[in-house]
């Protein structure tokens, strides 16, 4: 820590369970989406969020204790949160992005995803967290109506300064961090 938290910012998303949220805002938004289970499900309410003209911010002087990661130590568990993630990942990306992003960024996330996948299967010899990222892609494809039908309800009422405001912190974060963070994801 360098001081970089020192102050009040905007961010793109917060964690679900270090957030505080008004009623009457999700009321407008829309809750969690119960279709993801664990994972992202506070970055795509953070990005519906945004499109609406709302703003996230980061608050230095609030303080919240969560022991995080506990629930991936069981090797079951562990694979059931993996997959969680590499489709609500993908969710969030065709629900929320504008349809230039997600063209640009979509192909991308698919040949990662193959890329670790066969990487974890063939290299590092984990098949079942390997078989996640594919199955997750499976998930994606079965429920493209669902998501289809939630992205148009998603960008049928978006506010463009909140649009702008988003994708300026989309941004923000270098493509080398960005890959990292995706390799790691669980």
């Amino acid at each position: 820590d360098l001081g970089q938290y020192d102050q009040q910012t905007q961010t793109l998303s917060a964690s679900g369970s270090a957030s505080a949220i008004r009623l009457s805002v999700v009321n407008i938004v829309g809750d969690f989406d119960p279709d993801y289970g664990i994972g992202y499900e506070d970055m795509d309410f953070a990005l519906r969020l945004g499109l609406k003209g709302y703003k996230v911010l980061y608050v230095p002087d609030a303080v919240i204790y969560h022991k995080r990661g506990k629930t991936d130590l069981s090797p079951l568990v562990r694979i059931k949160v993996r997959w969680h993630f590499n489709k609500n990942r993908l969710a969030t990306m065709i629900k929320n992005y504008p349809f230039s992003l997600l063209i640009k960024t979509l192909p991308v996330t698919l040949l990662l995803y193959a890329g670790a996948g066969f990487w974890e299967i063939f290299i590092k010899r984990k098949v079942n967290l390997g078989l996640t990222r594919f199955s997750a892609l499976i998930w994606i494809i079965r429920n493209i109506p669902s998501l289809l039908k939630k992205r148009f309800t998603i960008r049928a009422r978006i506010n463009k300064k909140g649009e702008e405001s988003m994708l300026n912190l989309l941004s923000r974060r270098s493509l080398l961090k960005s890959f990292l963070s995706f390799v790691r994801a669980k």
